[in-house]
């Protein structure tokens, strides 16, 4: 207490610094012993190399971080899981506007693996600091971190034909209409690696993929319907966000994928720009057949021996509903992949490639899955 009011004050660990060598003395309490919280030590600190100024400036730049986004820069499941993530990956980036990026990029100097890589002096770093506190900050500005997802492939618990083809084609549907949001970092499944539906570890998971955040479901067909089960985890922890049944018909598959994706938007409280509403909403298929045949094609897309079947199921797809702009964009996929390896006339494939690839621009202009393919 003093006389203006309490204060609340953390000394942190001071070291000796030989000056002459830039070097400090680790072994603070044993040979090889590190004192300190892993959440903000340098990378060069916890490998027990030698330390300067340059890690202090590491540790402001996490705890700004912490400050801005409500959330550790490096987190984990253990002391070794944070260690690894401050060691070898970088925090998600802070979106919001222009002052939070313009901050974000002096935390991420502070926060660069390698000493030399960042500021070298707090007077530089505090520079840059006093330069985004001078730019303009809009009314309610707020920063968040930026979410990395992974939609695994569901599980299927009972074998079944007429179930198989939306483990892959459910989640990949999902995928493609996350993709597009520009405040949300959405894996592709392959990233995951093999099997990684049927029993993912989260902790290599969390590493190979560089994601925070993983939805894993199940799929049972009962008589008629699909049962549905989903959650959605934090990763490496484990921990549960929410978990959802469904029981659906096969024409009613969009909209179980449509509230998916809703769900997840609204669970994570991804910033929506206009664009990311329009994009969210716009391609809705008017036929739950021709979606049957678009999910069935997805799953045999990306199998060599199957794409005479998957380009045949497509092509039914729009032929059900030409409207729809994401059939369209992967049955030019399947001409273009056909026409490159040799399955039929090139010319001719390349040709009906491009005429489709066009129907789902003119049909969608802003369907990111058509511009990436």
């Amino acid at each position: 207490m003093t006389a203006h009011g309490l204060k609340l004050l953390d000394f942190g660990l001071a070291r000796a610094v030989q000056r002459e060598l830039g070097e400090t003395n680790l072994a603070l309490t044993r040979p090889g012993g590190l004192v300190g919280t892993p959440q903000y030590m340098a990378p060069e600190a916890l490998q027990g190399q030698a330390v300067d100024h340059r890690a202090d400036l590491f540790a402001v730049g996490a705890v700004l971080y912490e400050m801005l986004a409500g959330r550790p820069a490096f987190i984990g499941g253990s002391l070794i899981d944070v260690a690894h993530a401050v060691i070898h990956t970088a925090p998600p980036v802070l979106t919001g506007s222009p002052a939070v990026v313009a901050i974000d990029r002096v935390i991420n100097r502070a926060l660069a693996k390698r000493a030399e890589d960042r500021y070298q002096t707090a007077g530089s770093m505090a520079d840059d600091l006093r330069r985004v506190d001078s730019a303009p900050v809009e009314g309610g500005d707020t920063a968040r971190a930026l979410t990395r997802l992974i939609v695994l492939p569901f599980r299927v618990l009972r074998p079944d034909p007429d179930t198989e083809f939306l483990a892959i084609s459910l989640p990949d549907a999902i995928t493609t209409s996350l993709s597009g949001l520009q405040s949300l970092v959405v894996r592709s499944s392959l990233a995951a690696g093999h099997d990684a539906g049927t029993h993912p570890d989260l902790k290599v998971l969390a590493q190979q993929a560089d994601v925070d955040l993983v939805l894993v479901g199940t799929l049972v067909r009962a008589a008629d319907q699909f049962r549905v089960r989903t959650q959605l985890l934090e990763v490496p922890s484990g921990t549960v966000l929410w978990s959802h049944n469904s029981q659906v018909g096969m024409k009613d598959l969009f909209q179980l994928e449509d509230d998916l994706t809703q769900r997840l938007v609204e669970s994570l409280s991804v910033p929506l720009t206009a664009r990311d509403d329009q994009l969210l909403r716009r391609d809705v298929p008017q036929s739950a057949t021709a979606y049957e045949f678009y999910l069935r094609a997805n799953q045999l897309g990306h199998r060599p021996a199957e794409w005479s079947v998957a380009r045949d199921l497509y092509e039914r797809s729009v032929e059900q509903d030409p409207s729809y702009a994401p059939a369209w964009a992967r049955l030019g996929r399947i001409y273009r992949v056909r026409a490159k390896f040799g399955y039929g006339e090139r010319k001719e494939g390349y040709a009906r490639a491009g005429a489709a690839f066009e129907r789902a621009l003119a049909l969608n202009p802003d369907l990111p899955e058509a511009h990436q393919l």
